[in-house]
């Protein structure tokens, strides 16, 4: 399990490499330092492999801690939510859940968190599937 990437210029991608697989993470450069995108539900290479929601999580805490050994600031650090929010009842409002919240953040950390994997729908429900 590797991460390789030079993050240098506009943007990019950052290689994750696990045995023969490889997975690109696409970033851009933001004002404070690179802006993550999400990360695959598919392996760049060999490309018919998709990832479960726990291995892309895992990625996900991997390249966190990569980029905080390389002294690299990214949004997965700047907007990492506290832990609840103080108020009492202050439920997230992602539909059936109930964790709190985080701090500052309409949706608890787990949701949060999830918002940086890619979904594993063949077509995002927004889109209309355009017929030949």
């Amino acid at each position: 399990m590797s991460f390789a990437g030079s993050l240098k210029g506009r943007c990019g991608y950052i290689t994750y490499e696990e045995d023969f697989r490889q997975l690109r993470i696409y970033w851009e450069w933001g004002v404070r330092g690179p802006i993550i995108g999400a990360i695959p539900c598919r392996w760049t290479s060999p490309p018919e492999l998709m990832l479960t929601q726990e291995h892309q999580l895992e990625i996900l805490a991997g390249l966190r801690l990569w980029l905080q050994e390389q002294k690299i600031p990214s949004t997965l650090d700047e907007l990492w939510p506290a832990d609840l929010c103080d108020e009492p009842l202050s439920k997230c409002i992602w539909v059936s859940c109930d964790n709190p919240r985080a701090r500052g953040f309409y949706i608890c950390k787990h949701h949060w968190t999830l918002s940086f994997l890619s979904s594993h729908l063949q077509w995002p429900p927004n889109q209309r599937l355009e017929r030949p």
